[in-house]
């Protein structure tokens, strides 16, 4: 998974998370892939605070 500011973002922080295997939409992200969305959200946003 790779975890990057958006170029263009729509607000302060905006962050790209990118899991290594393609899924056309987020709904149909696996549940391991998922929870590892999941945690990445929850350590970047309190990194950002």
């Amino acid at each position: 998974m790779a975890c990057l500011l958006d170029i263009d973002p729509f607000s302060e922080g905006h962050v790209l998370i990118l899991p290594k295997q393609h899924f056309v939409d987020w709904t149909d992200l696996d549940e391991c892939t998922m929870q590892k969305v999941c945690e990445a959200v929850t350590s970047l946003s309190h990194a950002q605070k």
